[in-house]
């Protein structure tokens, strides 16, 4: 589940280094540093998570159920 999040996160750190957004690129780089940490998603805010799913490419709905699902999902 969280390798998904990995990859959508490497995608839009690619298309930012490409096209020289440099704010939008540090704070995807930021949630890279964050996925990187095991069972991120239970150690920050709901909101926080939330915002997280929607730099990603969520929807606010969609966040919300992507988030119940993460920190449900045991590994």
């Amino acid at each position: 589940m969280i390798e998904n999040l990995k990859l959508k996160n490497q995608k839009l750190i690619d298309k930012y280094s490409l096209s020289g957004n440099i704010a939008l690129l540090k704070k995807q780089m930021l949630i890279k540093t964050i996925l990187s940490e095991e069972n991120c998603f239970n150690k920050i805010q709901m909101a926080d998570s939330i915002n997280i799913l929607i730099d990603l490419g969520y929807t606010q709905e969609e966040a919300i159920k992507e988030y119940k699902k993460l920190i449900t999902f045991k590994n």
